[in-house]
């Protein structure tokens, strides 16, 4: 697979892993863009690279991916790289904490529902590039669980 040449869209991507991806995907020659809901992080994006692109959006709302989907559906000019690297988790225990089954759900949204809608809103356009890849990412949690973080 080639390197370069893609229109990339990372989720999550204006600090952390995320940004350095997006660096380094604009290093190679590909047109990035991030997306996440903190405004003041993406600006700081923008003024820090130029080179990449953001947008404000909450993936696990239908008014974020409908931004995304509108962007980046198209067959013709869409995203061939989607990184899906948005994710929360917060400690908490279910037999003292009066709000785990909402911190649970949002976890669950936002980590595993909302990347499925993403990827089944761009399939489309990925399925019409020949090197497209789907990239999913997640933390040491998957390898070593912790109780303080059980949704993650």
């Amino acid at each position: 697979m080639r390197l370069s040449g893609h229109q990339v869209l990372i989720t999550g991507g204006a600090s952390g892993i995320g940004l350095a991806l997006a660096r380094e995907f604009a290093r190679r020659d590909n047109r990035v863009t991030v997306c996440g809901r903190d405004q003041n992080k993406l600006d700081l994006v923008a003024k820090s690279s130029p080179e990449i692109g953001t947008i404000a959006c909450d993936i696990t709302t239908p008014e974020g991916l409908a931004v995304l989907e509108e962007r980046f559906a198209d067959p013709e000019k869409g995203v061939s790289i989607l990184v899906n690297n948005a994710a929360t988790g917060d400690a908490y225990c279910f037999a003292r904490d009066r709000d785990a089954v909402e911190k649970f759900e949002r976890e669950l949204q936002t980590n595993l529902v909302a990347p499925a809608r993403l990827i089944k809103c761009l399939l489309p356009a990925l399925a019409s590039h020949p090197e497209a890849a789907i990239v999913n990412m997640t933390s040491g949690f998957a390898l070593c669980p912790s109780p303080a973080v059980p949704g993650y």
